[in-house]
């Protein structure tokens, strides 16, 4: 891909996260600095190539799936885009489920979505319905069965998340997630507790989830979470 598609299709990208709404050329004119004909020029190139798309006559255009892939892959290339340091606030000596539940429910503020979590030989646990719900894709009664299908069966979706989670963090968007889904995304990662078992935690939402704040807050949790081990085998040793 060219330098300026890129650029346009990140700024679509990064607009549309922010507004749910197709971005239109006149806005991206300016962004740049260039015609509106030459921003619709290099959409219809995108649009081609399955990078974005025109939800209706006369409107910008949204980013598809693999659109959002690219612009993802890219974030995760990148590194750390932002810190916040809310982790490091919280006390390691709690017992594992409310020091979970604690990084879950600051997991939740920070995307505006839910978080769901996993400590081994405990439930998976879930906060914030009430922001993720107050999303405008959610007027859409399908995607609220998506999600309701998934806390239906909320063991079965964190067991199948698990298997493809590493250390990494790592992000499923629409067909991707491993579950009967296709307007969700799911971003999260694995880790390794005290015991050596493996457990989770991510965000559940809309295509449209602030990616950047999410990958940079899931590994400050990834670095929380790897200290309780290392500490641990610290003491062991």
């Amino acid at each position: 891909m060219k330098e300026r598609e890129k650029k346009i299709l990140f700024a679509i990208c990064e607009r549309y996260i922010r507004t749910a709404s197709p971005v239109g050329s006149a806005i991206l004119s300016k962004k740049f600095f260039l015609s509106p004909a030459t921003i619709r020029n290099e959409m219809a190139k995108l649009e081609k190539e399955g990078f974005v798309f025109q939800p209706y006559t006369s409107a910008g255009r949204i980013p598809t799936d693999k659109g959002l892939k690219f612009y993802v892959d890219a974030l995760k290339r990148k590194g750390r885009v932002s810190s916040f340091r809310f982790f490091k606030k919280i006390k390691k000596r709690k017992e594992p489920l409310f020091l979970l539940e604690e990084v879950l429910k600051i997991l939740s503020e920070i995307s505006g979505n839910i978080s769901i979590g996993f400590w081994p030989e405990e439930l998976p646990l879930h906060f914030g319905l009430s922001y993720g719900f107050t999303q405008p894709e959610f007027t859409n009664p399908n995607l609220v069965l998506e999600v309701a299908s998934i806390f239906d069966q909320l063991d079965e979706f964190v067991f199948k998340i698990l298997d493809e989670l590493t250390e990494e963090v790592e992000v499923f968007i629409g067909k991707d997630l491993p579950f009967k889904t296709k307007e969700l995304s799911f971003a999260g990662t694995s880790f390794i507790t005290p015991l050596n078992k493996k457990g989770m935690i991510g965000v559940l939402g809309p295509k449209r989830l602030p990616y950047p704040k999410i990958l940079a807050a899931l590994k400050e949790i990834s670095e929380f979470l790897k200290g309780l081990k290392d500490e641990k085998d610290k003491v062991k040793n």
